[in-house]
């Protein structure tokens, strides 16, 4: 269990550097001298998040971002992520983060975010 935790860590980290340095070319540069990553989750009350969390906000600060995360107030709830991701994806994120709930509840609405914003999907 522990290894796969730090699987998912490592996975996390790399999917960080990969955003970076997709944001960072020209075209995507802004005034501001650091990112916005959100990371929309499908429950907060997981022990798994735990370690994520910890790992993710180590690559947050490594590489300069900001790092946000949005939990629906009702655990495994594909309707008000979907709403979270809209929200997220017009509120100024340069990036998002997902781990659906239902991954076909989501499709439509990813797809659309995909071709606007760098959108990576965890768990599905």
């Amino acid at each position: 269990m522990k290894k796969r935790y730090l699987v998912l860590l490592g996975v996390f980290v790399l999917a960080l550097g990969a955003l970076y340095s997709l944001l960072s070319a020209a075209p995507f540069q802004r005034d501001r001298s650091y990112l916005e990553l959100s990371v929309i989750a499908r429950e907060s009350d997981s022990a798994i998040w735990t370690s994520v969390r910890q790992g993710m906000e180590q690559a947050a600060y490594d590489l300069d971002a900001e790092l946000r995360f949005v939990f629906p107030a009702t655990s495994n709830n594909a309707l008000e992520q979907r709403a979270l991701l809209k929200r997220e994806a017009t509120g100024g994120a340069d990036a998002l983060i997902v781990t659906p709930a239902d991954p076909q509840v989501l499709l439509e609405t990813a797809a659309e975010i995909g071709k606007k914003l760098p959108l990576i999907t965890m768990e599905s």
